[in-house]
């Protein structure tokens, strides 16, 4: 069986802007993701979220490029279709954006969102994560003692 992963922007952003507090956990997420050959997904919107929040953040335009390029070699692109959008227009999820997200992670059947953000992409089809929370539950899957064990996420 495979397992579908989608990542929200929030943690590719920590990556690749060396967020501080963020930078250690989400890096390790994708790490682990490719190691348990899980298939890591992001939406459309996404890709050109990245490019504009970076190139604001201060990312070179060709490291952007190239980090963009690499970027679509792992991830599989989840499609913001008609269906759902009218789903998250009749979903009673707060941010919209996020409601857009969640219906298309439904209907591809994506077992896991992770995000920093848990409190907008409440729904009641899909398990979501914070990287703290991944990096624990893949650890306990795997008999390992964790160093996350006292993360506050």
């Amino acid at each position: 069986m495979t397992y579908k992963v989608f990542i929200d922007t929030n943690i590719i952003i920590d990556i690749w802007l060396k967020r501080e507090s963020f930078f250690e956990n989400a890096q390790k997420v994708i790490l682990k993701i490719a190691e348990k050959n899980y298939i890591p997904h992001i939406s459309g919107s996404s890709v050109t979220d990245l490019y504009y929040i970076c190139k604001k953040g201060g990312m070179d335009k060709e490291v952007l490029r190239q980090n963009l390029k690499e970027l679509m070699e792992i991830f599989e692109i989840l499609i913001i279709d008609k269906e759902s959008i009218n789903n998250a227009i009749s979903s009673d999820i707060k941010d919209f954006e996020d409601a857009v997200q969640i219906m298309a992670c439904k209907k591809e059947k994506i077992d896991l969102i992770l995000t920093r953000n848990k409190k907008d992409f409440k729904n009641e089809w899909i398990e979501i994560q914070t990287p703290p929370e991944f990096l624990v539950s893949t650890s306990k899957e795997e008999g390992l003692k964790s160093d996350y064990d006292e993360i506050d996420t």
